[in-house]
């Protein structure tokens, strides 16, 4: 029998924050925060410096940062190359922080320099006021398109796929940046900005990191799974705009919905989303 996709419309069940299924351990999924302990980072720039009275801390199964904090910029222990990055984030009013990726530590330096998803009150925060640098942006380079941004205080979730020279950011379940390395585009836009002059930026390994701007912000459910350790190539089966390539079966409907695919049950058995070509 020849191996398909399929779509089955039914929920999966819903995991506790700060912790990975048996599905998403066998998908290759590991958690790069305990929800219990700052075990595996490290200030940045200072990988032997005790944590900062005042700095980052845990509470409530978050990594936090009190208005003010002097925790500096945290990093991971180990550096990633091709990932994908998910984890959930809420700012206090006005707050701005960031995720940064491919961070090269040297010795040395003392800012992160590196791509950036912008993590971010874009009503209260000047930086919201411009949408290259408002959150879900890869900043001041890739603005992001179609977002949905919940209200300060709730929990966004973030997702960010490095793979090769391909960049993607994803929020609360839409992709608003998708760019490749070199291609024109970036090109421009990279020379526009203010890292024009940064050598391999966004290429190569480093260290995952989340910023200092001295405003107050929580992360958790901050999980990685290493592309550079699993087989095979990522491909493209759904345009976000139509079912092109996918057969439905039973009495579903499925409708391209906002760069997502919308299924609605109508009261009978088991349905199915099948795509039209085969995988191994």
């Amino acid at each position: 029998m020849t191996p398909l996709l399929l779509l089955l419309l039914s929920p999966l069940p819903k995991v506790p924050a700060n912790t990975l299924s048996p599905f998403e351990r066998e998908a290759g999924w590991e958690l790069l925060f305990d929800g219990r302990s700052l075990a595996g980072w490290h200030r940045f720039g200072q990988p032997d410096t005790p944590r900062a009275e005042g700095g980052w801390e845990v509470v409530d199964g978050c990594l936090h940062l009190p208005a003010g904090g002097k925790g500096g910029d945290l990093a991971t222990d180990r550096s990633f190359g091709d990932f994908e990055l998910e984890l959930e984030w809420r700012v206090a009013p006005g707050a701005n922080s960031g995720v940064k990726y491919r961070v090269a530590e040297t010795e040395g330096v003392a800012w992160m320099v590196g791509p950036e998803f912008q993590v971010l009150d874009d009503e209260r925060h000047p930086d919201g006021k411009a949408p290259i640098t408002s959150a879900g942006s890869l900043y001041a380079v890739m603005v992001p398109e179609g977002k949905a941004l919940r209200p300060v205080g709730e929990f966004n979730r973030s997702r960010i796929v490095a793979r090769g020279d391909r960049i993607e950011h994803w929020l609360n379940g839409l992709r608003v940046v998708e760019t490749t390395i070199g291609s024109p585009a970036w090109e421009q836009r990279k020379a526009a900005s203010k890292f024009a002059s940064v050598e391999g930026f966004a290429t190569g390994r480093g260290v995952i990191g989340l910023q200092d701007h001295g405003d107050e912000v929580w992360f958790r459910s901050i999980r990685l799974r290493d592309l550079e350790s699993q087989p095979g190539t990522s491909v493209e089966i759904f345009d976000g705009e139509t079912l092109a390539g996918w057969k439905a079966y039973g009495d579903a409907r499925y409708v391209p919905d906002q760069g997502s695919i919308l299924g609605e049950v109508d009261g009978g058995g088991q349905s199915f989303l099948v795509s039209e070509r085969s995988f191994g």
